[in-house]
């Protein structure tokens, strides 16, 4: 399957579907934290034992934890199927393939940032973010081929 590269301006569009599904996954991490911390309890309880009065409400849980991860699943395939690359899910970080100079490069956002303000190197990670006003020279057209 060829990459898809983004142009700024179609990355910007797709934000406010990305950031809905960073939510979604957000809130599913968090509930899972917490039913896995409810398991634990109920297996100290001993509700692992079909005779354990817990035993039922383990077997609750545990398909609601089940759930939880089909959400998880979900919005990472509607993220993977628009080639938007999940970085981290607790900081909501995404990059957007795109061209600089001809050359793959990524558009780099995160959950809470009011737009796309940066890019980096493939090799770069985030913590080589610099601004996308330096993408904005005549070096890259609009539909992000170099000129």
């Amino acid at each position: 399957m060829p990459v898809r590269i983004y142009t700024l301006e179609e990355a910007s569009r797709l934000l406010p579907e990305v950031e809905c599904s960073l939510q979604v996954m957000q809130s599913a991490f968090e509930q899972i934290r917490a039913v896995q911390d409810q398991i634990a309890v109920l297996e100290m309880l001993g509700a692992t034992r079909p005779s354990s009065p817990e035993h039922e409400e383990l077997q609750t849980v545990v398909a609601g934890l089940s759930e939880y991860r089909r959400v998880l699943q979900r919005e990472g395939e509607r993220l993977a199927a628009a080639q938007v690359i999940l970085r981290d899910v607790a900081t909501g970080l995404v990059d957007f393939p795109a061209s600089h100079q001809g050359r793959l490069v990524y558009l780099c956002w995160r959950l809470g940032e009011p737009s796309i303000q940066y890019w980096h190197e493939t090799f770069a990670g985030a913590a080589g973010r610099r601004p996308v006003s330096e993408l904005n020279r005549k070096d890259v057209s609009s539909d992000g081929r170099s000129e």
